[in-house]
């Protein structure tokens, strides 16, 4: 036998039942002091192991425990993988609730008041504007006629003038005929008188015969008188027809004529008062485009205002939320809102995001800044997380399943 050979250890009267660990047990060995062969043997503990009924059962349990720490680990360090990258990528919004009583809306509904009363009055304006306008156009239209009538009557004034003068001419030429037949009438009953005194002297004639001739002859004398004076009328008749012609053809230096310093005195009364209505209109057409202008921007306004949910809370309570513009990427109508404890943990669905306000707004973020951002107006099942200080919205996640009023949502991650 080869003295390095290793001997075989005895087979204990249980080596049927010996354990995994006993078996690996044998493989260990010792060199004997004494002598040049190598002996097995059993580590102590091994032995005492062996020996031990409840440390062969405590080895399964201590791999399950270690396998179950493994997993937790595994587990934290995932959720926690998965917080961060929530935190990344889901939104951060600063929730607020809009009621009737609230200060801003107290505010917002004061200046909507004063939206509608302003518009009230502009209308109102422009209303009595309108009606001075109609006024006007009539004051023109009657105007411009009494112009154009005034225009007729200098033209008329120039007709009747040159009638005048011709009439005039005429007229003299007849008075002039006229005062030569009663020259000759006047001489011829003067040689009758002269003869009927004759007579009468020498008896051939009565006294009566001699007055009725004297009587002729008075008569004659009286119509050329009367022909004198006629034609003393027609000759200034025809000198104010001459000065007139001479006045409307603007020879010499004849004065005006004064129905024309009348007619041109009304066509300069008309025309002031023409022109004065004309920039009158147009001071308020200027007016009327104003007053129009300005409706339609308070209409706007209105528009815009009845668009935002600072309108809704006049009437109910209003879920909304500011979103600053770093945070306005991920909010979109339909995204998902979350309560989170602290922000960060234990976060649970609450709504969604009803719609996105359109117009800038400029209120406190979420961590107590001033900044500028968008509203947002939020659909709650839990209208209590609308009290927290934040909300956290997360982008292109499916639509929640429906809750019930009064039910918490399902919490999430």
């Amino acid at each position: 036998m080869d003295p390095d050979a290793t001997l075989p250890l005895k087979e204990s009267s249980n080596a049927p039942q010996d354990s995994a660990r006993t078996v690996a047990a044998r493989r260990w060995s010792v060199q004997d002091p004494n002598r040049t062969t190598r002996m097995p043997t059993i580590p102590p503990e091994t032995a005492a192991t062996a020996q031990s009924p409840k440390a062969q059962t405590s080895t399964p349990r201590a791999r399950a425990m270690s396998v179950l720490a493994l997993g937790a680990t595994v587990a934290g360090l995932g959720y926690m993988a998965n917080t961060g990258y929530r935190l990344l990528t889901d939104s951060f919004v600063a929730p607020m609730v809009l009621s009737p009583d609230s200060p801003l809306v107290q505010a917002n509904l004061l200046t909507m008041s004063q939206l509608y009363m302003d518009r009230a009055t502009s209308v109102g304006q422009a209303n009595g504007i309108e009606a001075e306008l109609a006024s006007d156009e009539k004051g023109i239209a009657r105007l411009t006629e009494l112009e154009k009538v005034d225009a007729k009557a200098l033209a008329w004034t120039k007709d009747m003038n040159v009638a005048q003068n011709s009439a005039g001419n005429q007229d003299l030429r007849h008075i002039s005929s006229q005062a030569g037949v009663l020259s000759r009438m006047i001489s011829k009953q003067q040689q009758l008188t002269d003869m009927a005194q004759k007579n009468l002297a020498a008896g051939v004639i009565t006294r009566a015969d001699y007055m009725a001739e004297e009587q002729k002859l008075n008569d004659l004398r009286l119509s050329y008188i009367q022909n004198a004076r006629t034609r003393v009328a027609s000759e200034l008749t025809m000198h104010a027809a001459t000065l007139g012609d001479q006045s409307l053809s603007g020879k010499g230096d004849a004065p005006p004529m004064p129905a024309i310093v009348s007619s041109e005195d009304e066509l300069g009364r008309v025309e002031v008062q023409l022109l004065r209505l004309i920039a009158d209109k147009q001071e308020r057409l200027a007016q009327r485009k104003a007053l129009q202008e300005r409706i339609a921007k308070i209409d706007e306004l209105e528009t815009q205002f009845k668009g935002k949910p600072l309108f809704d809370a006049i009437a109910k309570s209003v879920d909304v939320a500011f979103v600053p513009y770093s945070q306005l990427a991920g909010v979109t109508p339909g995204a998902q809102v979350y309560s989170c404890v602290w922000g960060v943990f234990s976060c649970k669905r609450v709504g969604r995001v009803a719609s996105v306000v359109p117009g800038e707004a400029k209120e406190l973020d979420p961590w107590g800044f001033m900044a500028r951002g968008q509203y947002a107006v939020l659909d709650l099942v839990e209208h209590e997380s609308a009290k927290g200080h934040l909300l956290r919205v997360r982008p292109g996640t499916s639509p929640a399943p429906a809750v019930q009023p009064g039910r918490v949502a399902p919490p999430d991650v």
